[in-house]
């Protein structure tokens, strides 16, 4: 609604408050999930994609993440470095008459016209600047570096489509695994998606309620 945008514009760094407060309490509740996992097998089930990267920081992980709240780097520990936010986060900022995003939790905002940077959907250009496109240099290195890529949670919807093509160019040589939440999706539709015609390096696995962080923990387990 229109209030909860202006009280967004005016209150950023108490909104990034609250997320940590969610992250405290998420934090809290992994650790008594984790406990009490070592008795259940069934519990195993009710842990967090989060968690389970919390877990395995030994790893050389590299997150590539659409959206713009720090629960990578809250709940799943994972520092900034390795993280790329290709849509923006929080504290991000822009000025229309500067043309350029600030961070409002390591730099002061200009006193003029300003408004949250949210990376958004292809229909409109938003003001692409240096901080962003360093975010999809990071996204590019992460790529180059890694032997293989985990996708859950991202659609690859047509507006994701300068993302789509990225990770088109990707399977060409490397695998992509696939883990899809969707009843109704297949492998089928994952490649018209990509516009692929070869799809040998691309894995398909379907994910369920009961099954999707245990598959997810299996692959990073491999």
């Amino acid at each position: 609604t229109k209030e909860d945008y202006l009280y967004i514009l005016k209150n950023p760094k108490h909104i990034h408050t609250e997320i940590l407060e969610f992250c405290k309490i998420k934090k809290d509740e992994d650790e008594k999930l984790k406990e009490d996992a070592k008795v259940s097998e069934e519990l195993k089930k009710q842990r967090r994609y989060y968690s389970i990267l919390a877990n395995h920081q030994e790893k050389d992980i590299k997150i590539i993440t659409s959206n713009y709240t720090p629960l990578c780097e809250e709940l799943a520990g994972v520092s900034k470095e390795n993280i790329a936010y290709v849509h923006g986060k929080i504290g991000w900022f822009e000025s229309p008459y500067e043309m350029k995003v600030y961070d409002i939790f390591e730099e002061k905002l200009p006193n003029e016209l300003y408004f949250p940077y949210i990376f958004i959907q292809s229909g409109i250009k938003p003001i692409v600047e240096e901080r962003q496109i360093n975010e999809f240099a990071k996204m590019l290195k992460f790529l180059q570096e890694s032997d293989r890529l985990i996708i859950v949670g991202f659609n690859l919807n047509t507006d994701d489509n300068h993302i789509n093509g990225i990770i088109r160019s990707y399977l060409n040589s490397k695998e992509v695994i696939y883990l899809d939440y969707d009843d109704t999706g297949s492998k089928e539709r994952i490649c018209y998606r990509l516009r692929l015609k070869d799809s040998t390096n691309l894995k398909y696995i379907k994910i369920y309620q009961d099954n999707a962080v245990l598959i997810f923990e299996e692959l990073l387990n491999q």
